[in-house]
């Protein structure tokens, strides 16, 4: 059965040819015919456009996808190819895909290429014998050249703990995979708390001062009480009782817990009788051990990444957390660092700020970061995710986080913030599931732009925020 404008059109032809009133009539329906034929075309054409530009934005997701991804085999390039292509282009698009393929292209297969044909039925160039139209796009894949170093300031608090720590290690995982596919690209890991541990094998590295482990022994003069007897009395216990469901507060945040009620209650306790007490000497010993934790030099160093003179104060008898990786290109010791994560202790943010910041620099203390007159110019980039407000501040004037100074934790984040975005480092940000709009703002105001920002108000908003930087960090181009 012929379309209903196809036989209006051959019947207006027919009238045209027969009738008698004359030359006008004939030579307006010769003129007609290339008209509608040349209108029709045009829309044909248009169709045609509009599906080579789906077509290739389709075949853009499907080459940045398997370009940012290591060690494909052909048949794994064309599965996700084919995966993120349909996913872009579904199957009630205009036009039908008859061909895709992705193939290595270039010197040593640094290019990835992305070729697909659909065919789009005509409707008015059928009636010049034309029924489809074939339209074929192809786009490439290419990795500069540009080095990019990367640090990944990550809050392992106790309020991180369960899903929320177990959906940062998913989420970070997938990020370093993404990005580690070249050797020009390097990650560290910086896990922070109360305090950062750098690795006891940085303990005498410039830049870190670190005092001797140390056991001390002295004789003091104490006290022993000695007693012949013993009597019992009528005294007041306590017990927890009545277990239930409730909410406790960690590092600041609410968490879900186990609470109970305290009651009182009279009981039997034993005391001793004909009791002596005298003076005795006895041997004291203090022991000194560095566990690999640093805290804060003074300010205004504590906001700098410069004058290692005045090192970063290792800080004895106290336990951070995991260790720090500096930037490596070894995605195992990456993901081992990442599958380590314990949560526990308080949120100080600058903690995790300037240790991440020295490890991006190619000065002391650490010395990973791509020099800074390597050519082309290297990239520098920090991730900092946080799930809470600063509930300690330094000491006095340092080296402890023993303060309980919100304000002058803020002010100090606000400033490494500000200084590390003035040394050229790209500064994504990542609130995870944060509440107070103070801290939302700090964190907000701490990304180097807007879009460098993300509001994870949940696990699965996590997972997206980090696949968004990874793909906005990614040395991938699409080069034609």
């Amino acid at each position: 059965m012929q379309p209903p404008y196809r036989s209006g059109i051959r019947a207006l032809f027919a009238r045209l040819l027969s009738d008698a009133a004359g030359q006008v009539a004939i030579t307006f329906g010769l003129t007609l015919i290339p008209i509608l034929l040349a209108i029709g075309c045009g829309v044909d054409i248009s169709r045609a456009l509009v599906v080579k530009m789906r077509l290739g934005e389709a075949l853009d997701a499907s080459g940045l996808a398997v370009g940012g991804t290591a060690s494909l085999t052909d048949a794994q390039m064309t599965e996700m190819a084919q995966k993120f292509f349909y996913a872009n282009y579904p199957g009630d698009e205009l036009g039908t895909v008859t061909s895709l393929s992705v193939s290595k292209v270039g010197n040593g297969g640094n290019a990835i290429a992305v070729a697909g044909t659909a065919r789009v039925p005509t409707a008015f160039m059928q009636l010049a014998g034309i029924n489809y139209v074939d339209v074929d796009v192809e786009v490439e894949v290419v990795r500069e050249a540009q080095s990019l170093d990367v640090v990944l300031v990550l809050d392992t608090t106790g309020s991180m703990a369960g899903t929320k720590l177990a959906t940062l290690k998913t989420a970070s995982a997938d990020l370093v995979k993404k990005l580690l596919v070249s050797t020009t690209v390097k990650i560290g890991i910086v896990p922070f708390a109360r305090y950062v541990h750098i690795g006891m094998q940085n303990r005498n590295i410039p830049g870190v001062s670190v005092p001797p482990d140390s056991n001390t022994c002295k004789t003091v003069n104490t006290q022993v009480t000695t007693c012949t007897g013993t009597e019992q009395y009528q005294g007041t216990c306590t017990k927890q009782v009545n277990p239930r469901p409730g909410t406790c507060m960690v590092d600041g945040a609410p968490q879900s817990c186990t609470v109970y009620d305290t009651i009182s209650y009279a009981c039997t306790k034993t005391r001793g009788t004909n009791c002596t007490t005298k003076t005795v000497p006895k041997q004291q010993c203090t022991k000194e051990k560095w566990n690999g934790c640093v805290g804060s030099r003074k300010p205004p160093l504590n906001s700098r990444d410069d004058s290692f003179s005045t090192g970063l104060p290792g800080l004895m008898n106290i336990s951070c957390g995991k260790p720090l990786v500096q930037l490596t290109n070894q995605q195992a010791s990456l993901l081992a660092s990442i599958n380590s994560f314990v949560a526990a202790e308080n949120t100080y943010v600058p903690a995790g700020l300037s240790v991440g910041w020295h490890v991006l620099s190619p000065g002391i203390p650490f010395t990973e970061a791509t020099p800074a007159n390597a050519e082309p110019k290297p990239r520098r980039a920090m991730v900092l995710m946080t799930d809470g407000a600063n509930t300690v501040s330094l000491t006095s004037q340092g080296p402890l986080h023993n303060g309980s100074s919100r304000a002058a934790a803020d002010t100090l984040t606000k400033q490494l913030c500000t200084n590390i975005k003035a040394d050229e480092v790209e500064v994504y940000t990542v609130a995870f599931e944060i509440s107070d709009t103070a801290t939302k703002d700090m964190i907000r105001n701490c990304a180097s732009n807007p879009a460098n920002y993300f509001d994870a108000s949940d696990p699965a908003e996590l997972l997206k925020a980090f696949e968004n930087i990874a793909m906005a960090l990614s040395n991938l181009r699409l080069s034609r």
